[in-house]
């Protein structure tokens, strides 16, 4: 696709871009080239694309079991925190009551 130099200027206008009549050319071929690349996107098929695996817009969602693989370790993260009891992390309050 191919732009007019009105066109880029039009766009460098709106943009506050001060061009000069080379930069006109090398912008308008490069806005071009960007354009042809968004068509052809626009035909690509992404259906099976593995984004469409998952989401809200998913025909069939991606899902995992929920199950822990990995056990924490509470007491060695809570032996780095200022302050904890009974297992809770103590913080100071921020709210006045």
């Amino acid at each position: 696709m191919s732009l007019s130099d009105e066109d880029v200027r039009r766009m460098a206008r709106l943009a506050r871009l001060a061009l000069d009549d080379g930069e006109v050319t090398r912008f308008g071929d490069e806005l071009g080239r960007i354009l042809a690349f968004v068509d052809a996107l626009r035909v690509a098929v992404l259906e099976e694309a593995p984004a469409a695996l998952c989401g809200p817009w998913a025909r069939t969602p991606f899902l995992r079991d929920d199950r822990v693989e990995e056990a924490g370790h509470p007491e060695l993260y809570q032996t780095q925190a200022p302050e904890s009891r009974d297992g809770y992390y103590l913080v100071p309050r921020v709210i006045e009551p």
